[in-house]
């Protein structure tokens, strides 16, 4: 019998910001309510190695890791309250500590415990309201991290 994948629900991610003081507080933002993102990437150099007893053997290629970042992308239905984090964050030149809580899912569907957590510290590269007439207006953000994204496992 296979066993499966454990997985869980998007609305089970919850991103986190911090205030920046000395004993940093994080709290969860409503902005980001119904899809998260997360994308990590490599950057990679190629070299070409040829073998030198027969110049006609198609040569391999050896990549090394170069550098990595990451970003994250979320989206919801517009929560007003989070202008008050979001606008000043955009508007300033600092980067914030993030957190993105990742909860598992129960055996009854419900949210169950923490599974783990990536953080770091970001930048807010980009804040979208749109507010068509007669719906709820929706956000998004994008984040880019500077420096390690760290994951820790519960």
């Amino acid at each position: 019998v296979m066993a499966g994948p454990t997985t869980t629900k998007g609305r089970f991610f919850g991103l986190l910001i911090g205030d920046g003081e000395e004993s940093e507080t994080f709290t969860k933002t409503c902005a980001v309510n119904s899809s998260v993102g997360l994308q990590m990437a490599k950057a990679t150099s190629e070299t070409i190695t040829r073998d030198c007893a027969d110049n006609d053997v198609v040569p391999w290629a050896i990549v090394d890791a170069v550098s990595k970042s990451a970003s994250l992308s979320g989206e919801g239905v517009f929560d007003t309250a989070s202008l008050a984090v979001l606008v000043p964050w955009f508007n300033g030149t600092v980067t914030k500590n993030v957190k993105l809580e990742i909860y598992a899912t129960a055996a009854d569907g419900s949210q169950g415990a923490l599974f783990g957590t990536f953080a770091g510290a970001a930048q807010l590269t980009q804040f979208d309201v749109n507010a068509p007439d007669g719906e709820r207006a929706t956000a998004s953000i994008s984040l880019t991290f500077s420096g390690a994204v760290t994951w820790a496992a519960e």
